[in-house]
């Protein structure tokens, strides 16, 4: 997840947006466990934030596959 996070900070001070996305299977669609796909979500933004300064862009939503917000350099 580090990598990812990396890469995404490249991306944003290089002035870009990014899309984070975490895509669900199965059973990890259902009600039961969207608090735990959040919380996933919410330490990935957390790792981001340590590097850099983000604005969201897009706030969480739940889309078709799974969950995504978009970032971008305030």
């Amino acid at each position: 997840m580090e990598v990812r996070a990396n890469s995404a900070v490249k991306f944003l001070d290089k002035g870009y947006k990014v899309r984070v996305e975490l895509f669900l299977r199965g059973r990890q669609k259902s009600d039961n466990l969207s608090g735990f796909s959040k919380e996933k979500v919410a330490l990935f933004l957390d790792m981001i934030k340590a590097k850099t300064e983000v604005k969201i862009e897009r706030e969480l939503k739940k889309e078709g596959r799974g969950l995504t917000v978009i970032i971008a350099k305030p």
